[in-house]
């Protein structure tokens, strides 16, 4: 268990990472705005599972408890039976941060909650898959795509996109139970 840290208590460039029945407490939790990422993790991967891990109490200018960078146009990324709670983002995603999502990318939440969670944009989740609108058409017929299945969601705050914000995404949410957030939640 992560006590206190005044940055990323884990910075990754791997190939695969997987991480399984942990627990990230208070990393940034009485910290002025700082300008950097991944409150508990800074991830570089193209493959990354988190399974049964709770991250509680962080502060960070963008992802507070994570932050993924993609490197390849099928990356995969996997969250089930995770806690997020008590995250504050100045800027863009509080739970989970993917700044430049590549197309064929999956993002999958299942069994997740979300509880006490502020951002400006992108409560939950914020993705971004940085295209110019000239080029949406001819050059990218597939975007990443964000699944959210039998998830939670409790004091959710950020607008745009209390609970997700995605740009040049698709979105399916599944059996979503969200009480008490602000009215932009998508």
């Amino acid at each position: 268990m992560l006590l206190f840290s005044s940055q990323s208590s884990a910075y990754l460039n791997v190939k695969t990472a997987s991480i399984a029945s942990s627990s990230f407490l208070n990393n940034n939790f009485d910290l002025p705005t700082q300008s950097y990422q991944g409150g508990f993790l800074d991830i570089l991967t193209n493959n990354l599972t988190i399974f049964k891990t709770t991250f509680n109490k962080s502060i960070s200018e963008k992802g507070s408890a994570i932050t993924i960078s993609p490197s390849d146009s099928n990356a995969i990324y996997s969250f089930n039976l995770c806690s997020f709670n008590n995250l504050i983002a100045f800027s863009y995603g509080a739970a989970v941060y993917i700044p430049e999502a590549l197309n064929s990318s999956s993002i999958v939440f299942e069994y997740c909650t979300f509880n006490e969670i502020a951002t400006r944009y992108g409560g939950a989740v914020y993705l971004s898959f940085p295209i110019k609108s000239s080029d949406l058409s001819s050059y990218y017929s597939v975007f990443p795509n964000v699944t959210m299945n039998s998830c939670n969601s409790s004091h959710v705050y950020a607008a745009p996109g209390g609970l997700v914000y995605a740009k040049n995404a698709k979105i399916s949410l599944v059996t979503i139970k969200s009480t008490q957030n602000n009215p932009s939640l998508i």
